[in-house]
């Protein structure tokens, strides 16, 4: 089962997202905050991290920082999933390491799901260092 890394602060948006996903057969962690990415991150070895922008403790612009320099989390893509449409924020995203920018409100659940899947697909298995 592939495993996602959902970092979303808004309470209500965060069940939502994880209620979508174990419905596709996700295996879902949470977290409501960036520092806690990273740990949780280095302890559930997930395939996609999906990681909202706007967070208390860390954002997900400095969560990007510090996923990039991560021995074990660095080759994990991680998809921006944002209420911002601001282009800057998603060139800065890009720039970070993020692999995709989505703004929430521009984008379905059955589109949402396919990019997963097709980023999980193009990124491959796991390496064994996350087995």
């Amino acid at each position: 089962m592939s495993k996602v890394l959902l970092v979303e602060d808004d309470e209500e948006e965060s069940r939502l997202y994880q209620r979508l996903l174990t419905i596709e057969g996700f295996d879902v962690l949470t977290v409501d905050n960036g520092a806690d990415c990273v740990e949780a991150g280095r302890t559930f070895h997930p395939d996609l991290i999906l990681l909202d922008i706007m967070m208390p403790k860390m954002n997900g612009l400095d969560t990007l920082d510090v996923l990039h320099f991560d021995p074990d989390l660095k080759k994990v893509p991680v998809v921006v999933l944002t209420n911002l449409s601001d282009q800057h924020y998603a060139d800065e995203a890009i720039r970070r390491g993020a692999v995709k920018f989505i703004t929430k409100s521009n984008i379905e659940n059955p589109a949402l799901i396919q990019i997963i899947r097709d980023i999980m697909s193009a990124y491959g298995p796991k390496t064994p260092a996350h087995v």
